[in-house]
């Protein structure tokens, strides 16, 4: 009976010791003393309410003149874009860009990095989209990518790559047949 109860007793102690660290490693038993009628919890919701938006903030990241507009070539890439389009639906959207391949050889990889802005030039995020199939001499596709972010009105083109090919990343390429 009395190794039951040390059995017992020790399951309890190793149950509180977790939970002590649960709460330590949460953040809990702050500096701060709790107050009984409740009044820190209103003085938290004020506190979160009256803290500034990231449309508050002048210091915020502007996005800077795009590297490709619409129905330009990026000179290095080889790559024109001929449209950006925005479509958002809920908390996100798709953005969907029409390029063409405007050398004479073949875009391995096409890589496409944009910020996405939102109505007050603000970088509401940024994202790529990129393909390891290549976009032949002369050739239009369209690729389109989902995003996060309700706040979005444009997408702004940073940079255009064409080097996403597997083979150029260490990745094996498939025996030839002879």
């Amino acid at each position: 009976m009395t190794l039951m109860k040390l059995r017992f007793a020790g399951a309890v102690l190793l149950l509180l010791g977790l939970f002590a660290m649960a709460l330590a490693a949460c953040g809990g038993g702050g500096d701060e003393p709790a107050s009984s009628s409740g009044e820190q919890g209103a003085d938290q919701a004020e506190e979160s309410r009256s803290q500034p938006t990231p449309s508050d903030n002048p210091e915020r990241l502007k996005s800077e003149a795009p590297a490709v507009e619409e129905g330009q070539a990026d000179v290095e890439s080889g790559i024109q874009v001929d449209e950006i389009r925005i479509e958002p639906a809920g908390l996100g959207g798709k953005v969907k860009v029409l390029i063409t391949n405007v050398l004479q050889e073949e875009c391995t990889g096409p890589v496409i990095n944009m910020d996405l802005v939102d109505a007050d030039d603000g970088v509401a995020g940024q994202m790529g989209i990129n393909s390891s199939s290549p976009l032949p001499a002369g050739e239009q596709k369209l690729y389109e990518q989902r995003y996060l972010g309700k706040s979005v009105s444009d997408a702004r083109i940073t940079s255009i790559t064409c080097d996403n090919s597997p083979s150029r990343h260490g990745a094996p390429r498939s025996p030839t047949k002879k």
